[in-house]
């Protein structure tokens, strides 16, 4: 095994890797085929990662993660494109 150091951008993909892990097998398991729970999870992920405040979540997410401190949940609202175009 080889130790390195991660870069922040890192440590999000592998977080957002997880979620939409998550997110996709919730979809399977909620009666989609894996096209469509592919697609709900890369569009849910992209509206993170275009979402500055959900994305400082995440950041903090991480940091207690890897130092140990839970501060305890956190929601966030994820404002997608149709949301921000008035559509939503």
């Amino acid at each position: 095994m080889t130790i390195r150091h991660l870069t922040t951008s890192e440590l999000e993909s592998v977080y957002l890797d997880g979620f939409c892990s998550g997110i996709a097998t919730s979809a399977v398991n909620s009666g989609c085929d894996q096209e469509q729970a592919d697609a709900i999870a890369d569009y849910i992920a992209s509206s993170i990662r275009d979402d500055e405040n959900a994305m400082s979540v995440i950041r903090q997410q991480i940091v207690e993660r890897l130092t140990g401190v839970d501060n305890g949940a956190v929601n966030v609202e994820i404002k997608t494109d149709k949301e921000t175009a008035g559509e939503g």
